[in-house]
Formats: structure tokens, C-alpha cells, sequence
């Protein structure tokens, strides 16, 4: 018996050192606007924060090889998506591992995504896809939030 709780504790110490691992960014999903009339344009706005050293993608890069900021729609009533996923105030730096210089996010991060108002119903539901970095380790980490509104 003692041996299956110290097997069952060595387990889930490593499942919450995971999930403690894959923690570094915190997200909040809201729409501009409140009140919309059918043919307006409505923004799903992305802010978050970032734990410090570690670093996000931006969703524009002119590099292929780091994994860039994207959202992904998994259901949609009401909204039609219009353009791609906005980045607002990335840094800009030369990467040595990629060779080229990428856009970032140090400490919080702020996206924008249009969609057009088809009904005065709306909702959505998708997932916000990133790649966290931490030179100091020398580590990335690809990571995703669900949300819906």
C-alpha cells in the first residue's frame, strides 16, 4: 500500500510541476464593444501578461521557425472573421538562433482580431495558440488558451 502512494505522489508531483511549468502567460478575452447593430465591426481584443524573463511571439514574423501568435476558431455564431490576427506594439529584435529579427512580447502582450456582426446574437469560442521563450534557460514552450464569449 505505501509503495502505490508513493508511486501515486511521485506522479502527480511531476503532473503539477508541468502545469506549473506551462504557466507563464495569463490571458484575458473581451470584446470593444458592447452594444453592436448588425454590419458593424466588432474586436476580439487578446491582452495578457507574461512572467518574467519569458517572452512571447508575435503573430507577425518574417521568419519561419518560431512558433507565431494565431487563434483559432472552433465555433462562431453571428461573426464572420474579417482580416488576420492584429499584433499592437510588438518588439522588434535580431534573434541569433533564427537569424533575422522577430517581433515579440516582453511583460504583457495586446492582440486584435475583426470580426463583422451577421446577427444580434454573437458568440464565440476559439483558442489562443502562442510560443513562450526564456533565453536564460534556453528553453520554448508552445502553449494555448480556450476561450469563449
Amino acid at each position: 500500500m505505501k509503495v502505490k502512494i508513493i508511486f501515486f505522489a511521485i506522479i502527480l508531483s511531476c503532473l503539477l510541476g508541468f502545469v506549473s511549468e506551462n504557466t507563464f502567460v495569463n490571458c484575458k478575452f473581451e470584446f470593444s464593444k458592447k452594444e453592436v447593430i448588425v454590419g458593424d465591426e466588432i474586436e476580439l481584443l487578446i491582452k495578457g501578461s507574461i512572467e518574467k524573463p519569458w517572452y512571447v511571439y508575435s503573430s507577425k514574423l518574417e521568419v519561419d521557425g518560431p512558433i507565431p501568435s494565431s487563434i483559432r476558431i472552433t465555433k462562431t455564431l453571428g461573426l464572420e472573421k474579417v482580416d488576420g490576427l492584429v499584433p499592437v506594439n510588438a518588439l522588434e529584435k535580431h534573434d541569433d538562433v533564427w537569424g533575422e529579427k522577430v517581433h515579440y512580447f516582453k511583460e504583457d502582450f495586446f492582440f486584435k482580431q475583426k470580426f463583422k456582426v451577421l446577427s444580434k446574437k454573437y458568440k464565440l469560442t476559439g483558442v489562443f495558440n502562442y510560443q513562450t521563450c526564456n533565453d536564460e534557460l534556453g528553453k520554448c514552450i508552445p502553449g494555448s488558451i480556450t476561450f469563449s464569449l
